[in-house]
């Protein structure tokens, strides 16, 4: 499956994290990474509006950052595969690539673009793109191998 597609290598636990929360209905009605629209509007109002017009509290950007390099390899496909440890965990499907917006992120969600702030010094790091999509498959349960993957819970 993975030979057809470009991969995305999740190599930080934040993006499984996010990965999760949006898989396991924790953030609905967001059922991918967020759009550039749904970015804007969680930043500038605290909600997304669902397919209904039904606006829902979203105060934090759910958003998967990407390279330069990421964009040319994604853009113009149909799926990009996202894989966790070598396990396919999700397949996007015709992929959206935008701007990573890293100041306004860090200014309208945490009030502020100090560095000693943790979760604003990994905002920095992350690649000057973001990637969303039309819809998002999810094809395996989330393991962490750390442990602690019995406790986990999920919202069914």
């Amino acid at each position: 499956m993975l030979r057809n597609m470009p991969v995305l290598k999740l190599t930080q636990v934040d993006h499984l994290h996010n990965l999760q929360t949006i898989a396991e209905g924790w953030a609905a009605p967001l059922n991918r990474f967020m759009s550039e629209q749904e970015l804007l509007e969680s930043m500038n109002m605290n909600t997304i509006t669902d397919a209904n017009g039904k606006k829902h509290l979203m105060s934090v950007p759910l958003v998967q950052d990407i390279t330069a390099d990421h964009k040319k390899e994604f853009e113009g496909q149909e799926k990009v595969a996202v894989t966790w440890k070598d396990d396919l965990v999700a397949v996007i499907e015709k992929p959206e690539i935008y701007e990573n917006r890293k100041e306004e992120i860090c200014t309208k969600t945490f009030g502020t673009r100090s560095l000693k702030h943790p979760r604003i010094a990994r905002i920095e790091e992350q690649g000057d793109f973001l990637i969303s999509g039309e819809k998002m498959q999810f094809t395996s349960e989330f393991k962490y191998d750390d442990g602690l993957d019995q406790y986990r819970l999920t919202p069914s």
